[in-house]
This record gives structure tokens, C-alpha cells and sequence, in this order.
């Protein structure tokens, strides 16, 4: 993604971005707040991507939202299993019941492991929302 926007914006990635000893929280609010637009992968629902999604939402960010097709709950951010315990195994995704508020939301379907069409896509929906010139 950073060769498709490179010449016209600044990319910035959370965690990578964030400096060490500061608020995470404070941090990728002001970063979300002070940025163009947003790209939101939906692959595994963790709860860090779900609020960073929310906090875009509730700045009226733009975004280009994209969901991995099989795309499940990544149950092993809420699984305190041991060895001995076997985990929980993860659910699909299911817009109507775990971002019901946002499920009206068109979200682009892909094949993540498929660089060439993820990589049209993200092109397609860009040009779509006027980021590309």
C-alpha cells in the first residue's frame, strides 16, 4: 500500500508509528484525527482494530474498508487457554451480530493472501473516494 499512495501522502501504521513512553490511546486518537483517511482490514476482528475503526468512524474519516473473504473472529485476543486447555476456536464473521451498529456499511470483499487483487482494489476504492489524483 505505501507505493500506492507514497507521492501523495504521508503512511502511517499503528503500532509502528507510536513512540515509546506515550499514551497509545492519545497517540492514535491525535493520529486518526489529523489524518486524510483510513484503511480498515477486517480480518480478524481484534479489539484494537475494531476501535481505531470506531474512533475514524466517529471523526468522520474517510475509509476505505476492506474484509478478508472467510474472515473470523480472532478468538485468541479473548482466549486464556493453556497448553493443557485447548483454545477456543474461532467463529466467521458476522456483520449482523458483531458490528451491528456498522453492518449497513459496504465493505469490500477480497482475498487477502492475494497481493495483485487486493492491491486493485484498494486502487479502485481510492479513486472511488477522490485520494488518488
Amino acid at each position: 500500500m505505501n507505493f500506492l499512495f507514497k507521492d501523495q501522502y504521508d503512511i502511517r501504521y499503528t503500532p509502528t508509528t507510536l513512540e515509546s513512553g506515550g499514551s497509545q490511546y492519545e497517540q492514535i486518537t491525535s493520529l486518526i484525527k489529523n489524518c486524510a483517511f483510513g484503511v480498515v482490514i477486517l480480518d480478524g476482528f481484534r479489539p484494537n482494530v475494531i476501535w481505531e475503526y470506531g474512533v475514524m468512524v466517529g471523526c468522520n474519516k474517510k475509509l476505505i474498508l476492506l474484509m478478508g473473504n472467510g474472515a473470523n473472529v480472532d478468538m485468541s485476543t479473548y482466549d486464556e487457554s493453556t497448553p493443557e486447555t485447548p483454545g477456543i476456536p474461532d467463529v466467521p464473521i458476522k456483520m449482523d451480530k458483531h458490528l451491528s451498529n456498522v453492518k449497513d456499511r459496504f465493505r469490500t470483499g477480497c482475498d487477502l493472501s492475494q497481493f495483485d487483487q487486493v492491491l486493485k482494489i484498494l486502487t479502485e476504492e481510492a479513486r472511488k473516494k477522490n485520494l488518488l489524483v
